[in-house]
Order: structure tokens, then C-alpha cells, then sequence
């Protein structure tokens, strides 16, 4: 009897961890965490998989203080968090704009066995480091990941090379393009964009065209954004005759110039 008992219960367990899942996927955070709240009511403990879940279902929305919460609880109840819960509490963190979460969790994962921030983990966190505007952190985020075991991706390149941008460092910019060139790893147009933005920041209007010449070469095709960009680096160091090459470049691209186009 107890042994049918305890099927029931697993049974039960499984189709709530599934409907918190299904919930997740579907934006729907907060009736994945009623969901998960209402198992006390029921006699039925969360499990692990139960709970990392429900941190997804926060993750994906970006409420990172939910999943923060639910990680101390999950916890709180004895249960350890693996490796792919705490990075997945670091990406909403990352999505919510926390920076300073970000970091600390890295440091917690650290002390925990099997837990060592992984490539993901670290990427989401210079991610963060990127949107709150710490070029100086994400800098040396990736050179612990890179120490850790974990070199550079075009992911980990394209989110440094964001923070630098944000934070107006266009020398540092060229320095990560060219640590990609010799990792052999090709930033993607994202990347390039940003790249492109950081030197008409700097009024370094000669290497944004020359960086506009090396996507061309690998045959990526620049955005509105970049075209932007370039045209105002171009206009800040008086080349008013290539701004206006770029600006009909642009129009050959079949692309649409916008209001900051023509301001």
C-alpha cells in the first residue's frame, strides 16, 4: 500500500515538474511558481528538477530576483543546485540587467562542488557585465574564463567587445577583433555593428570605414545600424564626401536609411 502510495506521489511530482516546464516555455512565469507553490498543499515535496524548472520559467522572462528566490529556497530545502540551475539563475540575471548579481553568483558557484562556472555561465555574466556598462569587469571576466579552461567564443567576443562599446573603449574594441583574428574566430555582423559604433564614439572615423571594408571581405552584409554609424564617424571627422558615398551605399544595400540616417 505505501509502495503504491509513493508511485502516486512520483507520479504527481512528475506531472507538476512538466506543467511548471510547459508554463515556462510559454512566458507564463508566474503560474509555473503557483504551480510550484501549491505542491506544499498537496504533501508533495519539489525536487530538483522540480525546482531548476521553475527557475528556467523566471530565467526566460527575465525576472531575476523570482529566480534568485526560488534558488534560495531550493536550497533552503536541502536540495543542491547543479551546474545548469545556477547558470541559468547567472542568463536571467544577465536578461534583468544585474550585473552586480551576475558577478556574485559566479563567485558562489566557485565554492560549490561541481558547480565551477562553465563557458555558458561565464558568457551570460560578461553579458551582464556588458549591460550595465563594466567594461572593466567583463574584461576580466573573460580572461578568468579563459584561465578556467574556457577560451573565448564568438559568443564571449561579441558580448566583450558590446561592453567595451557601452563604455566608450573603441582601442580596446580593435584589441578584442584582433584576438578573435588570431583565435580564428570571426565575430559575427552583431559584433561588427558594435565595433563599428565604438569608433564613431572615438571619432576614429578611418577605422570604422576600415572595419566596413573587412565585413565586406567576408561578405557580411552591414545594417542600418552600422551604416548609421559609420556615416556619423565619417561626418565627425569632416569626410562629408564619404558620408555621402555611404549614405547612397546604403541605399544600393536596399536597406532603409531612418531619422538618425539623415540627422
Amino acid at each position: 500500500l505505501l509502495g503504491s502510495y509513493h508511485r502516486q506521489l512520483q507520479a504527481e511530482l512528475r506531472k507538476r515538474t512538466t506543467l511548471i516546464r510547459s508554463l515556462g516555455k510559454s512566458g507564463r512565469w508566474t503560474e509555473a511558481l503557483q504551480v510550484l507553490e501549491q505542491m506544499d498543499a498537496r504533501s508533495l515535496a519539489p525536487s530538483t528538477i522540480t525546482f531548476s524548472a521553475a527557475i528556467a520559467a523566471c530565467a526566460r522572462c527575465g525576472e531575476w530576483q523570482q529566480a534568485l528566490h526560488a534558488l534560495g529556497e531550493m536550497e533552503g530545502r536541502g536540495l543542491a543546485p547543479d551546474l545548469i540551475a545556477y547558470s541559468t539563475v547567472v542568463s536571467a540575471c544577465e536578461k534583468g540587467e544585474h550585473w552586480e548579481a551576475a558577478v556574485a553568483l559566479l563567485a558562489v558557484m566557485r565554492l560549490r562542488p561541481g558547480c565551477a562556472p562553465n563557458g555558458v555561465a561565464f558568457n551570460a555574466a560578461i553579458s551582464a557585465c556588458g549591460r550595465g556598462r563594466r567594461w572593466e569587469a567583463a574584461l576580466h571576466l573573460v580572461a578568468e574564463s579563459r584561465s578556467a579552461g574556457y577560451p573565448p567564443t564568438v559568443v564571449t567576443f561579441g558580448a566583450a567587445i558590446s561592453a567595451c562599446e557601452k563604455g566608450g573603449q573603441w582601442h580596446r574594441v580593435l584589441h578584442l577583433l584582433s584576438q578573435a583574428g588570431e583565435s580564428r574566430i570571426a565575430p559575427d555582423i552583431i559584433a561588427c555593428s558594435s565595433a563599428i559604433s565604438a569608433c564613431e564614439k572615438g571619432q576614429q572615423w578611418e577605422q570604422a570605414v576600415s572595419l566596413l571594408a573587412d565585413l565586406r571581405r567576408r561578405r557580411l552584409r552591414p545594417d542600418v545600424i552600422a551604416f548609421n554609424a559609420l556615416i556619423s564617424a565619417c561626418a565627425k571627422g569632416s569626410q562629408w564626401h564619404r558620408a555621402l558615398d555611404l549614405h547612397e551605399d546604403l541605399r544600393r544595400s536596399s536597406l532603409e536609411p531612418d531619422l538618425v540616417t539623415f540627422n
